[in-house]
């Protein structure tokens, strides 16, 4: 920038300045789920989808993508439903994935995103004092594996998992549906938040022995200690 150009900038901005406006750069976030596109997804399974968080984020990276979201709770469903209901390649269902067809009680937690089919760990209540259970609601579960032929699967396949704690159950209902899949970008926890949940070490060890491979996290979340609690771990197909 020559001596010149440089004067008149700050000429412009004591102008501005002077009439009590501030002048603020901002930058766009980036959207952390934007190397999805190096894989050509043409269907996204979407397990826990809650009011939709990911659908949308997923969708300003995939336009086109078909996107098939699971989410059990009746209220939050709904919220889900209306959310996207202007999306043409958007189908939700009202139930959770595990690894067996039956009707179980979930934890309903006064935070929305917590609500599991695992009841609270002490980890959890210390770390996040707010995430409350307030209720049961009684939700029907399917296995992936059965509910995948009522729909088209078009490769490439991306499999999200955001299951509280449930992950061990859905892959065991849904070996064969994942083991198509390119990507699988799955909640991963390094201290138990839920009661009986997987690890990251186990899940790790399960996909690897389904073909993917570890590419690393994203979305870290520290505990109180400072240490990593829990990542959505990226997995590749190798």
């Amino acid at each position: 920038m020559n001596t010149m150009t440089r004067s008149i900038k700050q000429g412009i901005k004591k102008a501005i300045h002077a009439l009590g406006i501030d002048v603020v750069r901002f930058k766009t976030k980036k959207n952390p789920l934007a190397w999805a596109r190096e894989y050509n997804i043409k269907t996204v399974i979407d397990i826990g989808a809650n009011v939709g968080q990911f659908a949308r984020e997923i969708r300003d990276v995939l336009p086109e993508a078909m996107i098939y979201s699971f989410e059990p709770v009746q209220g939050t469903y709904e919220q889900l439903v209306e959310e996207m209901k202007s999306d043409a390649y958007f189908k939700a269902f009202p139930y959770a994935l595990g690894e067996k067809e039956e009707t179980v009680s979930m934890h309903i937690n006064v935070h929305s995103p917590s609500s599991s089919l695992l009841p609270l760990a002490s980890a959890h209540k210390d770390t996040y004092p707010t995430s409350l259970e307030t209720a049961t609601e009684t939700i029907q579960v399917r296995r992936l594996d059965t509910v995948v032929k009522e729909f088209t699967v078009t490769p490439n396949l991306l499999v999200k998992f955001d299951a509280q704690g449930f992950e061990r159950h859905i892959l065991a209902g849904g070996r064969e549906t994942v083991a198509q899949a390119k990507v699988v970008l799955m909640e991963l926890c390094f201290k138990e938040l839920y009661e009986g949940q997987a690890l990251f070490e186990e899940l790790h060890t399960t996909l690897t022995e389904l073909g993917f491979t570890y590419a690393g996290g994203i979305n870290t979340k520290l505990g109180k200690d400072g240490m990593p609690l829990f990542e959505d771990g990226v997995f590749i197909r190798a």
